[in-house]
């Protein structure tokens, strides 16, 4: 589903490379690293938001040439919910990419398909201004399914969240088994309890992709300052 060769992305006195990286239909895998690693970059990288060197392909499409006919596939959840939620109302959020897709989809499907899967309910009459930021990164998450892609990139999902809403939103990305999800973060024990392929980026490089079986040697994650 997605493949990786030879990427590169240069940014002053950044570089992210990445010789080789798959992940396969319905795979769920954890990219763990510390900030100014390349995690975030490396996503945008994929979605074709920024330049770079080398080659992507998600779907058998490259993103250099056919990002615009796989967009409805892919969904990306930012870090930051206020950088994601910019109409009036969450319900207009959740329904603004399926009616730029032109989706056949009826909006009564998609909010109930949607709110089925996160329960942002009671928030769809309602601006985003008013949620909280554990609110609001659940409408997020809830924005990122209306197209109901086949492919999740996740943002730091779980950051600023409090341990009652990091298990809520565990729950939801648990419930999608049927999607391949690609998570960011540096929750250790949700990320371990949502996949066991751990990814590790160290100052612009892969330094580990295995299961997290094999990641559990202390001197190896301190000499990573993990």
């Amino acid at each position: 589903m997605l493949k990786v060769s030879n990427l590169r992305y240069k940014r002053r006195d950044f570089v992210l490379e990445i010789p080789s990286l798959h992940i396969g239909p319905g795979e769920s895998v954890a990219l763990i690293g510390h900030n100014g690693s390349g995690k975030t970059t490396f996503m945008e990288c994929l979605l074709g938001l920024l330049p770079f060197e080398g080659h992507i392909s998600l779907f058998g499409q490259t993103v250099e040439k056919g990002m615009k006919s796989i967009l409805s596939q892919v969904s990306y959840s930012m870090q930051n919910p206020d950088d994601q939620l910019f109409c009036s109302t969450i319900k207009e959020d959740i329904l603004f990419a399926p009616q730029n897709f032109k989706l056949e989809e009826l909006p009564e499907t998609i909010l109930s398909r949607v709110t089925s899967q996160v329960n942002v309910s009671s928030f769809l009459d309602r601006p985003p201004y008013e949620l909280s930021f554990g609110e609001k990164k659940n409408c997020a998450l809830a924005v990122a399914l209306a197209t109901n892609p086949s492919f999740l990139i996740l943002d730091e999902p779980f950051a600023m969240l409090d341990n009652r809403q990091k298990e809520k939103t565990l729950k939801t990305l648990l419930s999608l088994s049927d999607k391949s999800i690609l998570t960011s973060g540096h929750e250790w024990d949700f990320m371990a309890r949502l996949t066991k392929r751990m990814i590790v980026f160290k100052a612009g490089k892969l330094v580990f992709d295995g299961n997290i079986e094999n990641l559990k040697d202390e001197k190896l994650l301190d000499s990573w300052g993990l």
